[in-house]
């Protein structure tokens, strides 16, 4: 844990799916995560990508939790069929969408927007551009 302490007194997001932090600190409830890290940060922002029930980030100095849903791809027409680099596409996109200036549900609702155009594809590497990545929040807004 030593180790992690002196990463994340550095750290703005701690972003994470539910398994790595189950797998890490043991939990993977936001609050809890929150409670676990607030001692080595406390202004941190925990957040917890749930695949398909999409994320949850904790705010530790407000104690806010946000919650943001998936893009419901069956409903655009598409279905899941890799989920490698989804995570990576989020974090992508959700750091793309914090540089542009946007608050944090913005920044996740680009994260699962940038999720949820990778699950349909084979290719695992890469992350959409800026208009593959419009053209899904446009579809997912017309739900």
């Amino acid at each position: 844990m030593s180790a992690l302490k002196s990463t994340i007194k550095n750290t703005d997001y701690f972003i994470l799916n539910h398994i790595e932090f189950q797998n890490l600190l043991g939990i993977s409830d936001p609050r809890e995560v929150g409670k676990e890290l607030a001692p080595m940060n406390k202004n941190i922002k925990a957040i917890i990508k749930q695949g398909k029930q999409g994320c949850t980030l904790f705010d530790i100095s407000e104690e806010i939790v946000l919650s943001m849903n998936a893009v419901p791809l069956e409903k655009i027409g598409l279905e899941v069929i890799n989920t490698v680099g989804c995570g990576d596409a989020f974090i992508d996109a959700f750091a793309s969408a914090k540089g542009e200036g946007h608050d944090d549900i913005e920044a996740m609702r680009w994260g699962c927007a940038a999720g949820a155009y990778k699950a349909p594809r084979i290719e695992t590497r890469g992350s959409p551009t800026f208009i593959q990545l419009n053209n899904m929040l446009k579809k997912w807004a017309r739900l």
